[in-house]
């Protein structure tokens, strides 16, 4: 489940744009979606950091054998609570890059 942050009239309005912009998504690199989620300056807009890390994880560029690269600007985002992002490289990143990316976080939270 999504969760805003965001409160109100201006919220409601927030999720129902995000539906529509959303509902638009292909996994084609390709498509129009793609190609306008990657031009446009949409993530700008969004104050809410779990509406711009959805963006961000269905615009990352997968070709790359390096998925922590890949998701990156998710993984780091401080904005994110730590428990998702941990939870979000568990899910997403191969084995052998979780490791490397779970140390590097630990020793970052720990030294801030």
């Amino acid at each position: 489940a999504v969760v805003s942050t965001q409160s109100g009239h201006y919220a409601g309005e927030m999720l129902i744009a995000l539906t529509a912009a959303l509902s638009g998504y292909s996994c084609d690199k390709e498509s129009l979606w793609s190609q306008h989620a990657r031009e446009s300056n949409i993530l700008s807009h969004m104050s809410d950091p779990y509406y711009r890390a959805m963006f961000k994880f269905l615009t990352a560029d997968r070709s790359t054998d390096n998925a922590a690269k890949a998701y990156r600007d998710i993984l780091d985002d401080k904005q994110l609570l730590l428990e998702d992002r941990v939870a979000f490289a568990c899910r997403c990143l191969p084995d052998a890059q979780l490791g490397e990316v779970l140390r590097s976080t630990t020793l970052r939270e720990a030294h801030e």
